[in-house]
């Protein structure tokens, strides 16, 4: 599954260091479901946040197991284009 960031978000990795994730970052649950220029970050594709733009069936169905409404992932890119200090890279 993949997903459009819509905030900038820290992430930890492995041995304590932080990856910083910009706003308009596209992430992936796994290297077979990635495209070219994603962010590979499992456990953020397995807890979607209201942050997260769904880009496929697959991640637009984990919103709805997480309780995500329609009207709650339905918005297009463009209308929740990041702004302001969710964008700041």
């Amino acid at each position: 599954m993949r997903f459009y960031l819509m905030a900038a978000f820290e992430a930890p990795v492995s041995g304590g260091q932080r990856l910083r994730l910009p706003a308009g970052t596209t992430i992936a649950d796994s290297v077979g479901n990635s495209q070219a220029g994603d962010v590979i970050v499992p456990w953020l594709c397995a807890n979607p946040s209201k942050w997260l733009t769904p880009l496929d069936s697959t991640a637009l169905q984990r919103m709805w197991d997480a309780g995500f409404t329609d009207a709650q992932v339905g918005k297009s890119l463009a209308a929740q284009a990041p702004t302001g200090a969710d964008s700041i890279r």
